[in-house]
C-alpha cells in the first residue's frame, strides 16, 4: 500500500507527518509545523495536518548540529532546575544574598552531578537546548471550545508555560491567552474528558503531558519557572520570542556558576 495516496501526484512517494518529522529533526512538533508553514521544508496541508517530504526532512537532519540524545525527563528537569538556580544568580543585584547553594547539591546521584555540570560546561546554541531538553514533556495539540479557555487558567492541574509564564516572570514579550499548559500524565485524561477536548494536529491549545517519574518540585509551579518557559521560547514559531530565549540562555555564566 502507498501511503498518504492522496499525496502521490506530487510524485513524492514517502511523506512523515509533525510528529514523525520531529522526531527525525529532534525538534518540538511546534518547530516543524513552524518549518512547514515557512516554506523552509516542503510540505503540504491535509484535513488531517501537515504532511512533510521524507527525503527533505531527512536531508536536513544530516545538516543539523546535534548535542546528542535527548535526555531522559527526569535528568531534563534537572538540569532546568539548574538553569532556574543559575538565572536567580545572575538576575540578583550584587550583595543580594540567595539562600542555599547550588541545586547540584541535592542531587545525590553523583553521576547525575557529574553530569550536569558536563552539560553546562559545554557552549549550547538553541537547537542543543531544544534537543537536549525534547522529553521533559509529550507535546499534545488539542481542540478545545473557544469558550472555555478562560477556565483553563483556574484549574489547578494546568500550568501555563511559554510565553505566558515568560511575561508573568518578567520577561519583556506581548501575551494573551496562555495556549500551552503543562499537566501530570496521570491527570490528563480527566483534564480532556472534562473540557470535552480532543487531539487535533492543530490544535489551538497544547498540552505539556509531564511523565509521573518526574519530581514535582519544579514542574508543578504555575505559571511555570522562568528556566521552563525560555525552554518553550525556543520551540515558538516566532522568531522575537525565540531570540528572546537564546539571549538569556546564552548570558549565564554557566561553567562559574555551577
Amino acid at each position: 500500500m502507498i501511503p498518504y495516496p492522496e499525496l502521490i501526484e506530487d510524485g513524492v512517494m514517502e511523506w512523515l507527518n509533525v510528529a514523525e518529522a520531529a522526531r527525525e529533526l529532534g525538534v518540538s512538533p511546534r518547530q516543524v509545523r513552524y518549518l512547514a508553514q515557512a516554506g523552509t521544508l516542503p510540505a503540504r496541508r491535509l484535513s488531517s495536518g501537515w504532511m512533510l517530504a521524507a527525503d527533505a526532512v531527512r536531508q536536513r537532519s544530516q545538516h543539523t548540529p546535534r548535542a546528542g540524545r535527548p535526555l531522559s525527563p527526569e535528568t531534563s528537569w534537572a538540569l532546568l532546575a539548574l538553569t532556574q538556580w543559575l538565572l536567580l544568580v545572575h538576575d540578583a543585584p550584587d550583595d543580594a544574598h540567595l539562600d542555599g547553594g547550588s541545586p547540584l547539591e541535592a542531587f545525590q546521584d553523583r553521576r547525575l552531578r557529574h553530569r550536569l555540570r558536563r552539560l553546562l560546561a559545554r557552549q549550547k546554541g538553541s537547537q542543543d537546548w531544544q534537543r537536549l531538553l525534547a522529553r521533559r514533556a509529550t507535546p499534545r495539540p488539542v481542540w478545545i471550545h473557544p469558550g472555555l479557555l478562560g477556565r483553563l487558567l483556574d484549574d489547578p492541574r494546568l500550568r501555563p508555560g511559554g510565553s505566558f509564564a515568560a511575561a508573568v516572570r518578567g520577561v519583556g514579550i506581548a501575551t494573551g491567552t496562555p495556549r500551552r499548559f503543562y499537566v501530570d500524565a496521570g491527570d490528563v485524561d480527566a483534564v480532556l474528558a472534562d473540557y470535552r477536548a480532543r487531539d487535533d494536529v492543530d490544535g489551538h491549545v497544547e498540552l505539556m503531558v509531564v511523565p509521573d517519574e518526574v519530581p514535582g518540585e519544579l514542574s508543578k509551579r504555575s505559571p511555570l519557572p522562568l528556566a521552563v518557559a525560555l525552554a518553550d521560547l525556543l520551540d515558538s514559531a516566532d522568531a522575537r520570542e525565540r531570540s528572546v530565549a537564546e539571549q538569556r540562555l546564552a548570558a549565564l555564566d554557566l561553567v562559574e556558576r555551577s
